[in-house]
């Protein structure tokens, strides 16, 4: 295996960028829940309500409290690594013969190379989008058949890192060009706003049917929720339409690159008290997950072109336009 030291180029130190930003707002949240969970003990020790309440308030606000601490530490603990991997501004290359990839759970991969051990947590393209920058739990990882890869990672500590990207020997190198987005590339990034249309028409929806159940038809209580649905409506459209003038006037430069799928990750992802469902695609260095909409039939070996805006501020996502298959 051999193993050299190079410098990251802009599209790493972006996403270093963005992990760091989000893992500061996990380790952010964490410390809010650990104050939140201490909060009901201090509660109940000044009220007079008997020891085994007190007593029992107090154990389990102790042990949510140690929970969300042990979290802000290890978010602290990571940040503070890859901080530290930004300012040396190095990474390290690894190129060898690939002898199987395993999952290691939660959000690992652990790459034999030459018969070395490797365990990398995956990176997403700085890209807005579904994070792998942590709450990953893998189910489920493909890659197109290779003898030789090359390993593009950030050491955090002995044998283990994050992925900023693989090659793979069997796939030839994406082709990457800049273009002026043009009407028909503007509509496409809009994937986001015609899903807001569509929760909103969902929640529309449910709200005239349960206000139906409960208290019947009312031509009033109709017309009311239709008025605000139709402001809200208003202000997606406005927004959207100076979003693509903006855009147009601005003769923004979207990056196109097309290449083959040779990862497909999928993992259960943590958002509150919900667990989403996600797939990723690898292309080229790329690490991306599409929304739903977007995907088709695209799996590992499929010819893509991707599409996207890169932002110019450092720790601010990109904008994916989108991904889809060739013929």
């Amino acid at each position: 295996m051999q193993c050299i030291s190079s410098p990251l180029d802009d599209t790493d130190r972006a996403t270093l960028h963005v992990v760091l930003r989000r893992e500061r707002h996990y380790a952010f949240m964490h410390l809010l829940g650990a104050f939140g969970a201490a909060a009901p003990a201090i509660v109940v020790a000044f009220l007079d309500t008997g020891l085994p309440l007190a007593l029992t308030v107090a154990a389990v606000a102790t042990g949510v409290c140690a929970w969300q601490l042990r979290r802000f530490f290890h978010w602290r603990t990571t940040s503070a690594r890859l901080r530290r991997a930004l300012a040396m501004g190095m990474k390290s290359t690894t190129q060898g013969a690939l002898s199987g990839v395993e999952v290691v759970q939660p959000g690992h991969l652990r790459y034999r190379v030459d018969g070395d051990v490797l365990i990398l947590r995956p990176l997403a393209a700085p890209l807005e989008q579904a994070d792998t920058a942590a709450h990953m739990h893998v189910t489920r990882f493909e890659h197109v058949p290779a003898t030789d890869v090359v390993l593009h990672w950030v050491p955090l500590t002995a044998r283990r890192g994050a992925l900023l990207g693989v090659e793979y020997s069997a796939l030839p190198a994406p082709e990457r060009v800049e273009v002026t987005m043009d009407a028909a590339a503007v509509e496409r990034s809009g994937w986001q706003v015609r899903q807001l249309a569509i929760l909103l028409s969902v929640g529309l929806l449910v709200v005239i049917l349960i206000s139906i159940t409960n208290y019947g038809f009312g031509l009033h209580q109709l017309l009311q929720t239709l008025g605000i649905a139709a402001g809200a409506g208003a202000v997606i459209f406005a927004c959207n339409r100076v979003r693509v003038r903006r855009l147009l006037r601005g003769g923004t430069q979207m990056t196109v690159v097309r290449g083959v799928v040779s990862e497909v990750l999928s993992a259960r992802v943590r958002a509150g008290r919900r667990t989403l469902h996600h797939t990723w695609y690898r292309v080229g260095n790329m690490l991306v997950c599409p929304p739903t909409s977007m995907r088709g039939a695209i799996g590992v070996g499929s010819p893509v072109t991707l599409e996207y805006i890169a932002s110019d501020a450092p720790g601010l996502a990109g904008t994916l336009v989108s991904l889809s298959a060739r013929a």
